[in-house]
């Protein structure tokens, strides 16, 4: 009985045995393809993928999604191709690592009004929901460390976005620049202790550590993408560079800036095809180097508007030989401490062209406040020049023109010292049809009446 039972389990068990192996055969026979038919191959895409478990409204960063190879197939529909295209969204549902986004899947993050007269802190998350491409997802800023060829990378890779710097130092050994093509143009900004530094071995030469609009050069306001900037940070030229440049552009807007030990602070350069460069620099503040020569702000272009500045250190603050430019509240320093220049070669405005308007402008301790040359026709109102302190020279001139007096000046104040060679006006060619119309100085300090040929109103004597 028992022998009966073994040889029973032991057919079932062949059975069992055979059934297994013809399963396996036919699994791995090739399936019989029809003549003339192929067999359907998948179509691989490139996809955005996220790498982490993302819950609602989060914001979408580059280092939670990559963009990797896909069977098209497996893809939702209308799915992204582009990591640009989901950074700085927020997601509408949750997704779980491994899925692949669409754009239904993403909503653009509502960002409320400012003040357009008020600075803005933003941080790193705030420039992602943006969608600003932030610097450090792909370098870390490391003092002495250069960093030049990195950030040219990053600008020339994201044309038509804004280029986030959180705080940190970026150290570059030559110049960055950036598109006026409006295909290729980015906007810079950099988080209020962001640094970019120029290295001790500089090999930039005379150009501009920022060199906006250099490349590609156009001048044209009529297509989309000419309205770039620089935003904020500190720009160090390390008393061996020049800070910011504008060469190529219309509507370029340079704001919240500050430029410390540069050779030149800024240079804004005439359109190479109109000569109208319409750059608007609104709180700027530039510290330069104490250098012979040496010019803080210099305007080559026409149609600029420049307000709320500070320019320190130089020997010629601002020099404009472009027209058409305006200039409110611009206090110009010259500092004498350790300076390598004569006092007497120093000037706070001087100025080559003609139909300016400045309004409020302050020259502080140069030996020339505002000088003119030529023919100058330019508009001077509520003007202010101070000697506040002792100076190594002898000269105070409130206003100077080496031609003809051909301004408008209304309202100029002039605080000159009992010490000093002091004039409220020297002319340097007789005639003109210049004005000076309500000045305040000093009667006693004023060794000069020229002004009286030119004065409409009267004299204000402050003592």
């Amino acid at each position: 009985m028992k022998n009966t039972y073994k040889k029973l389990i032991r057919c079932i068990l062949c059975f069992v045995l055979a059934a297994l192996m013809l399963t396996l055969c036919a699994c791995n026979a090739e399936p019989a393809q029809e003549e003339g038919t192929e067999t359907d191959a998948p179509v691989i895409v490139k996809a955005v993928r996220v790498k982490e478990n993302l819950a609602q409204g989060t914001a979408i960063g580059i280092k939670s999604i990559e963009l990797v190879d896909a069977d098209a197939s497996t893809l939702p529909e209308g799915y992204l191709t582009k990591t640009v295209d989901a950074t700085g969204k927020k997601l509408k549902v949750d997704v779980m690592a491994g899925d692949f986004l669409s754009e239904s899947m993403l909503e653009a993050k509502e960002t409320a009004e400012k003040d357009d007269t008020q600075q803005e802190n933003i941080n790193d998350g705030t420039a992602r929901a943006r969608g600003y491409v932030v610097v450090t997802d792909y370098i870390k800023p490391i003092p002495g460390v250069d960093v030049t060829e990195k950030l040219q990378e990053i600008i020339d890779n994201n044309p038509k976005s804004t280029i986030y710097f959180p705080d940190g130092y970026y150290t570059i050994s030559n110049s960055l620049m950036t598109s006026s093509d409006p295909e290729k143009a980015v906007s810079l900004h950099l988080s209020n202790f962001a640094i970019i530094q120029a290295s001790g071995d500089w090999k930039g030469g005379e150009a501009h550590m920022i060199r906006l609009g250099a490349k590609d050069k156009t001048f044209s306001i009529d297509e989309v993408g000419t309205n770039y900037y620089l935003y904020g940070g500190i720009i160090d030229g390390n008393s061996v560079a020049n800070g910011v440049s504008v060469e190529g552009g219309r509507e370029t807007s340079i704001r919240y800036v500050s430029m410390k030990f540069v050779k030149q602070g800024l240079h804004i350069m005439r359109n190479e095809e109109c000569e109208s460069s319409d750059v608007d620099v609104q709180t700027v503040n530039i510290v330069g180097c104490c250098d012979k020569d040496s010019i803080g702000v210099l305007v080559d272009g026409y149609d600029n508007t420049l307000t709320n500045m500070r320019v320190a250190r130089f020997q010629t603050a601002i020099k404009l030989t472009g027209a058409r430019n305006t200039l409110r509240n611009l206090h110009m320093l010259w500092v004498y401490n350790n300076a390598k220049f004569d006092y007497e070669d120093s000037i706070g405005f001087h100025d080559t062209s003609e139909g300016n308007w400045y309004d409020i402008c302050y020259p502080d301790n140069f030996a020339v406040g505002f000088l003119t040359e030529g023919h100058t026709v330019s508009v001077y109102n509520n003007c202010y020049a101070y000697w506040y302190s002792g100076t190594p020279g002898e000269t105070q001139i409130g206003f100077k023109s080496e031609g003809q007096f051909n301004s408008i000046v209304k309202h100029y104040r002039v605080d000159l010292r009992e010490e000093k060679v002091a004039k409220f006006l020297v002319v340097g060619e007789a005639g003109g049809s210049g004005i000076v119309e309500y000045p305040v100085f000093p009667r006693a300090y004023n060794e000069d009446n020229t002004y009286e040929t030119y004065l409409e109103g009267k004299v204000i004597w402050n003592w």
